[in-house]
């Protein structure tokens, strides 16, 4: 258990700072990527940074559930985040554009950081 609570620490300590300069310079990281004409994804690049931070974390308990002998239950959180993205898409896409794809992606990866954590901590 005190791996895990190092882990964690470890993971937030990188993600917070790698997450808020993401958010900041987003402007600045899409000009560098691309050129001005992509301007319009610095929006969606910021929600989709959010979904990031949640996907490092769930990356993390993927690797914990591996290591105690149950593989099987990071295949079926990733396999419910991509059923719930489908579902979120096929709402979102329509109403919202690109904004509403982006949402719906940073919310099915921030179930699954979210999720992974709740069967995780039950399982220890």
């Amino acid at each position: 258990m005190q791996s895990l609570t190092y882990a964690y620490k470890l993971c937030i300590a990188v993600l917070l700072p790698t997450l808020t300069l993401a958010i900041v310079f987003a402007p600045w990281i899409i000009l560098l990527l691309f050129n001005e004409s992509y301007m319009q994804a610095t929006q969606p690049f910021r929600i989709l940074a959010i979904g990031s931070a949640f996907l490092g974390i769930f990356m993390v308990n993927s690797g914990v559930f591996q290591g105690i002998g149950m593989p099987q239950i990071p295949m079926k959180i990733l396999s419910l985040a991509a059923a719930l993205d489908f579902v979120l898409n096929l709402i979102l896409i329509p109403k919202f554009g690109i904004i509403g794809s982006a949402i719906a992606t940073s919310s099915s990866l921030s179930f699954a950081g979210i999720f992974s954590t709740i069967i995780l901590r039950s399982k220890i």
